[in-house]
């Protein structure tokens, strides 16, 4: 599993690659499980019964918005199928609030599976996004991105040989 994100872009990137050893399956079918919330950095969110996020599915996309107004979240996927199953999970528990002495619990909105199948071999992209994406990329092309982007940095500090300068100059970009 791979998540990362591209620079200067509003969008989370989530890779899945499999390789079967001698025995088992050519492929593998996973269920992602896709939890939402709305809120701003300070606030928590308090399920209720009469309170769904709305979902709007295309082909490749499902776009999700907890209330008329709010923002769009969109996932986007180049396989796998969508499978809507709103629910509230009550009590959804944070560990590090807990250690830093905060509100540690706060209900999450549960919006769906994305079903999808892996072969061995194979990669699987998904994109999460605040974004309308045009298109998905493949975790080649993404991944191919973020590379020439940290090679281009690791140009421009002057191409320093020693390993921990390399990690500092990539870290300062963070």
């Amino acid at each position: 599993k791979q998540v990362f994100m591209l620079p200067g872009k509003q969008d989370v990137y989530i890779g899945y690659s499999w390789e079967s050893k001698p025995g088992e399956a050519d492929e593998q079918t996973l269920d992602l499980h896709v939890i939402n919330n709305y809120r701003d950095f300070h606030s928590q969110t308090r399920g209720s019964g009469d309170w769904y996020f709305q979902q709007e599915e295309n082909p490749g996309s499902v776009c999700i918005r907890a209330y008329d107004g709010a923002r769009e979240f969109y996932l986007s996927y180049a396989q796998g199928q969508w499978r809507k199953d709103p629910s509230w999970y009550d009590g959804y528990f944070y560990p590090r609030e807990k250690e830093r002495g905060l509100s540690d619990r706060e209900d999450a909105f549960h919006s769906g599976v994305l079903a999808l199948t892996i072969k061995s071999g194979s990669s699987v992209l998904i994109m999460g996004s605040l974004e309308q994406p045009d298109a998905v990329q493949t975790l080649k092309e993404a991944m191919d991105e973020l590379l020439a982007y940290r090679e281009e940095l690791l140009e421009r500090a002057g191409n320093p040989e020693h390993p921990a300068v390399k990690r500092l100059v990539l870290a300062a970009d963070k």
